[in-house]
């Protein structure tokens, strides 16, 4: 594997960016299925949410995505603090697995630009911070 910057863009080994693309596809197929899930699992499916976010929180920084970095490190902040209270809302992590499912499929990378900011902007309002 090769290390590097070409330009402004940090050089990455195409076969690296072919196994990124599949491990964040697979995760977000999981988180909508657990997002779905969340109202006959409850807290199972927010635990499995929880993991693969914080995989995604994990990766996003590596691969130069900074918004699903952030997004994903919210929603991991929100099940972690505000899930095992009474405040918990199942549509903030909706909303957040559905952002971070938008972040991959278009892609969004770095901060996304003004998009990503009103983004974020958003969910941080619903989440309550």
């Amino acid at each position: 594997m090769e290390y590097g910057r070409t330009g402004d863009q940090p050089f990455l080994d195409p076969e690296i960016i072919a196994e990124f693309t599949a491990f964040v596809s697979e995760s977000a197929r999981t988180l909508a299925r657990c997002s779905a899930e969340m109202d006959t699992r409850g807290r199972e499916a927010a635990t499995q949410i929880f993991e693969h976010s914080h995989n995604l929180k994990g990766i996003g920084s590596t691969f130069g995505f900074a918004l699903l970095t952030d997004v994903a490190g919210g929603l991991c902040h929100y099940i972690k603090y505000v899930g095992p209270t009474a405040d918990f809302r199942t549509d903030v992590v909706r909303a957040h697995v559905d952002a971070i499912i938008q972040i991959i499929d278009t892609p969004m990378p770095g901060d996304g630009g003004p998009e990503g900011e009103r983004l974020l902007a958003r969910l941080q309002v619903l989440a309550g911070r």
